[in-house]
């Protein structure tokens, strides 16, 4: 049990910080996303209330076979956990984005310069002969 409790925490936790990345994507995903904003929105609330649903049958059948003091203890252990990964996925992703963006600098500074110096060299050609 204890086992699906924590893969059905970490999905949650997943939903909620996709949720939060898709409210600002990087600037390459919105230009190569083919996903409308109409149905990430639909997904985003089906997956919200199916995980509202879930968390209130945890809550009752905790609260019913343990106690209230378990559940708050849950709650606590489980903000503390879901901070700290959110923190580290969060941290991954600018990582992840950060290094995509300047990689697309790069090539867009390679082909720049490759078309500056084709230009320099097509002048020279047109004084030279």
């Amino acid at each position: 049990m204890s086992g699906d409790l924590s893969r059905w925490m970490q999905c949650a936790s997943d939903i909620k910080n996709a949720q939060e990345y898709s409210k600002n994507p990087p600037f390459y995903k919105k230009l190569l996303s083919g996903d409308s904003i109409e149905k990430l929105a639909v997904e985003s609330l089906m997956a919200t209330k199916a995980i509202e649903t879930q968390r209130y049958d945890l809550q009752q059948f905790i609260k019913f076979k343990y106690g209230t003091q378990a559940w708050e203890d849950l709650l606590r252990l489980e903000g503390k956990i879901r901070k700290d990964r959110a923190k580290a996925i969060l941290e991954r992703q600018r990582q992840r984005d950060a290094i995509i963006q300047y990689a697309l600098l790069v090539v867009v500074v390679i082909v720049g310069c490759y078309i500056l110096y084709a230009f320099i060299q097509y002048l020279l050609f047109l004084d030279g002969g």
